[in-house]
């Protein structure tokens, strides 16, 4: 978001702007087409005696992309004329929340991470940060156990049980994946726990991690694909020089490799 101001009835606010369209999902510095305040809510305090009102200031946008219109609330307290008054961002609306398509291979390796992440991102369109944290969490704990389980052919019982910090710490050797995932790991749990750890991170961190990591993970599948590919070739290539006779092996072993042609003299004659 970005921070703006605006003035309601000679008294100055500043506020976060919306940059980015929930109707379109597109990145924007949206037009302001109207904004006001309504207030004297009535705040319940139900442990002490003493009443307190809120004031609500609505501003309305219009997306310079899509030219959709839509509105976000923001909450006013201790309002003061000749200061400059913050106000706290409450909701944008409507939201229009587009589920994200994940590479193949990361969608075949963990169909339930892209549904469990896409379910993450749907609660925070809504601006619901504090589950959407746990989602991300949850998440990232299960591509990570998934991929154990495939790439390290391990019991998927014993994984499954084992915590996720020594599931990384025992059975991922590649270091930038393994310092990624427990970052993500440590940033996650912030979402998860009472106290906060790592206030200098946040949700945008989070996804940051895990979209690193899906590249890390995507890098092995492939990886792992083309060795196979190759392994199936070679197979191939030896099969073909038992046609030969009368062949030495370094002959073989070139024609294996693909860097001669070998010459059969029985078959010249």
């Amino acid at each position: 978001m970005k921070r703006n101001s605006i003035t309601i009835n000679n008294i100055e606010y500043t506020y976060d702007s919306i940059t980015k369209c929930p109707r379109c999902g597109e990145n924007c510095s949206p037009y302001i087409v109207s904004y006001g305040i309504y207030g004297g809510i009535k705040n319940h305090d139900y442990f002490g005696n003493s009443e307190t009102y809120t004031d609500y200031v609505i501003i309305t946008y219009a997306c310079p992309g899509c030219n959709n219109f839509f509105f976000s609330s923001y909450r006013a307290y201790n309002v003061k004329e000749g200061y400059i008054n913050k106000l706290e961002y409450i909701k944008t609306e409507p939201c229009q929340y587009r589920k994200r398509i994940f590479d193949k291979k990361i969608s075949e390796l963990s169909p339930r991470y892209c549904e469990i992440y896409n379910q993450a991102t749907e609660s925070e369109s809504y601006n619901l940060k504090e589950i959407c944290g746990m989602g991300y969490r949850k998440a990232l704990e299960i591509l990570i156990k998934d991929y154990i389980i495939k790439f390290k052919d391990s019991d998927a019982d014993s994984i499954g049980k084992m915590n996720l910090s020594d599931c990384i710490k025992n059975y991922i050797n590649d270091e930038q994946l393994k310092t990624l995932a427990m970052g993500a790991v440590w940033i996650g749990n912030d979402f998860t726990h009472y106290i906060r750890k790592w206030e200098n991170r946040d949700i945008e961190d989070l996804k940051k991690y895990l979209t690193l990591i899906e590249l890390l993970i995507i890098k092995d599948v492939t990886i792992a694909d083309v060795g196979a590919d190759i392994k199936k070739v070679y197979k191939n290539k030896v099969s073909v020089t038992k046609q030969f006779t009368n062949v030495d092996s370094a002959q073989v072993a070139a024609y294996v490799e693909g860097t001669h042609t070998i010459t059969d003299e029985n078959s010249q004659k």
